[in-house]
């Protein structure tokens, strides 16, 4: 006799599983990738080709247009940080709570909805931005990842009564592994906007509590205050848009090591069926042609 157990499945049209996976699994686990693409995979090739515009051709195929770094881990988590910018800009879009929540962190100063609704999330390394804020866009900024502005292109600014006339935003980190990766910079006061930390291992405890004790260890007294001010925990914030940010993981991850191909994100969406997709494609496949290759 098998025992029973909940498992998660992708089906096809038809009703027919094509994947399924242990759901304790899933969620603690490596998870399937098929069942990962059915779900998620149509919903990050929009995120890179739309929101970062690192997808394109080679030898007409698409590919990310990134240059990798040391090992596939630091380039997944690269990858991710840029995303994780795309999701919170979508969410503050999407949902003005949501919005209001981020910019209050941000301005560390409880956002009123006048004020929310005045301003509006914008990611310094996003492509929308460099199409209509291209003053604002900077992807190698090192301190804001996300800001606010209006309709005029101002920005909002940081306003407490201890900060004053700097620009509010937040920086993104994604990590299994915090203490290797920022700690020493977030001990070291390098950045001067809170820290948004999307602890995709569940980490984040662990370096909040080292990080008190070194700022106990130097005598600031505000110890509590200080670390809630500048080192947020993304899942409190948004908890929806953090987990979307973890699934992609394991996308990423298949993506940088050649697991997966970027058409494969495409598997599930009716390419032949959206001229617009599709002629999308056609031009940026021929804008990146010699211009001897293009026939018109």
């Amino acid at each position: 006799m098998f025992e029973s157990q909940l498992i998660i499945a992708a089906t096809d049209g038809n009703g027919k599983i094509i994947a399924s996976q242990p759901y304790y699994e899933f969620l603690n686990g490596r998870k399937n990738l098929e069942i990962l693409n059915y779900y998620t995979g149509e919903k990050l090739f929009d995120i890179l080709y739309d929101d970062l515009d690192i997808v394109g051709y080679e030898n007409n195929k698409l590919a990310i247009k990134i240059v990798y770094q040391m090992n596939p881990v630091q380039t997944t988590m690269s990858l991710l940080g840029k995303i994780a910018e795309a999701v919170i800009v979508r969410r503050c879009h999407e949902d003005e709570e949501i919005n209001r929540k981020w910019l209050s962190i941000a301005r560390r100063k409880k956002a009123k909805y006048k004020t929310v609704a005045k301003f509006k999330a914008v990611g310094t390394g996003l492509k929308s931005t460099r199409n209509l804020y291209p003053n604002l866009y900077n992807p190698f900024d090192t301190q804001r990842d996300v800001i606010w502005v209006d309709d005029e292109g101002m920005r909002a600014m940081i306003k407490t009564s201890s900060i004053s006339g700097l620009e509010a935003g937040l920086q993104l980190k994604v990590s299994r592994n915090g203490m290797g990766y920022f700690f020493q910079d977030l001990c070291n006061l390098r950045y001067e906007v809170p820290v948004v930390y999307f602890d995709i291992a569940h980490d984040y405890d662990v370096v909040a509590r080292e990080l008190l004790l070194e700022q106990y260890s130097r005598g600031i007294s505000n110890s509590n205050i200080i670390l809630e001010e500048n080192f947020v925990r993304a899942s409190a914030i948004d908890y929806r848009g953090y987990e979307e940010v973890c699934f992609y993981e394991d996308l990423v991850m298949a993506l940088v090591t050649g697991k997966m191909t970027i058409d494969d994100l495409l598997v599930h969406k009716d390419v032949e069926n959206n001229p617009t997709f599709k002629n999308s494609l056609i031009t940026a496949m021929l804008s990146q042609l010699p211009i001897e290759n293009i026939i018109v």
